[in-house]
């Protein structure tokens, strides 16, 4: 907005509040023209910034958690818990087009701060981070920038000066279009395990109660990163299996931050569950702080009743064949 328009709108405003019974409708009339200039305006939500973010992806119960703590072990990166509403930032700012950059910074800092989900960051609150986000200069002022800028605030708040920052959510897997437009610039590591363990530790976790949902889970999140990953370059991503990474974390680690360019660490260090804030606070993660082992590779097939299993073979039978698994048949 220029200083004539300021002006402008200042003098309207300053007549309005002397005349009540026209405050509604000028402001409902105001709403609808910024509305308008939004829809016209060339603002993208994408960051323009050019500090290194990466996307832990792939359906959850993969390995995604222990990938995230041996990645802050042995590379110099920060990797917070998982936020759970990124895809829905996009939405609410592609909507919501006509914001001004305070109320940006508003929207998304509340978005993550009133999440149930919150206190396993372990910060009270976002408000400091947000008078400081709220001074951002005009070409900064995207809501990707945001997010990565507020990444890295948590690293330093965590005793972490890391240049890389990243998130660790898998139902980010279904919704990688809306990441791809809010960090252009992103790369991303994609975790696989045999469908057949993941659906077993979906159900003794207590995530699903259904055999039939946490098939189509796998399924769906298997089948959005293959579509996906057509529309990025080969250097911007890197697959990797849990079974590879339990067996041998170093060999796999190592090949992970040769690829994407992420720093070794000169020391490794020792990343527990403390650090990690949801690993303490959810039942599921308490695995996490133990060694990488083999144990729970095969356990599906091994524990599942055979009704279970033939559910299994419908639903992701031809999946796990396409992803170098055994059949269940």
């Amino acid at each position: 907005m220029d200083n004539t328009e300021k002006t402008i709108k200042s003098v309207i405003l300053k007549e309005v509040s002397r005349k009540p019974w026209l405050q509604y409708s000028v402001y409902m009339l105001l709403g609808v023209i910024r509305q308008l200039q939004g829809l016209m305006s060339t603002r993208k939500i994408g960051s323009v910034s050019q500090s290194p973010f990466v996307f832990i992806i792939g359906s959850g119960r993969s390995g995604n958690t222990l990938l995230r703590r041996l990645l802050m072990e042995y590379g110099d990166i920060y990797i917070p818990p998982e936020s759970y509403v990124l895809p829905s930032e996009v939405i609410s700012h592609l909507n919501a087009c006509a914001l001004s950059w305070p109320d940006r910074v508003d929207l998304t800092l509340a978005k993550i701060e009133f999440h149930p989900e919150f206190p396993t960051f372990e910060i009270d609150t976002l408000r400091e981070f947000s008078i400081q986000a709220k001074e951002y200069s005009k070409e900064n002022q995207q809501v990707g920038t945001l997010i990565v800028e507020l990444y890295k605030w948590l690293a330093v708040k965590k005793g972490c000066s890391s240049v890389w920052v990243g998130d660790k959510t898998p139902l980010n897997t279904m919704h990688l279009g809306l990441l791809k437009g809010l960090i252009p610039n992103a790369v991303y590591i994609y975790i696989e395990r045999d469908g057949v363990d993941v659906c077993f530790s979906y159900i003794e976790s207590g995530i699903y109660r259904e055999i039939t949902e946490a098939a189509n889970r796998w399924v769906s999140s298997r089948k959005a990163w293959q579509s996906f990953k057509k529309s990025i370059s080969e250097d911007s991503f890197i697959e990797i299996q849990y079974e590879a990474l339990v067996s041998n974390h170093e060999k796999v680690i190592s090949n992970i931050l040769d690829k994407l360019n992420i720093p070794k660490r000169d020391e490794i260090l020792t990343v527990s569950g403390v650090e990690m804030g949801d690993v303490l606070m959810r039942k599921h993660h308490v695995n996490v702080q133990n060694s990488p082992t083999m144990k729970s590779v095969g356990k599906g097939r091994a524990s599942l009743s055979p009704e279970d299993k033939l559910i299994l073979q419908r639903i992701i039978g031809n999946e796990l064949i396409k992803a170098g698994y055994d059949s269940l048949v």
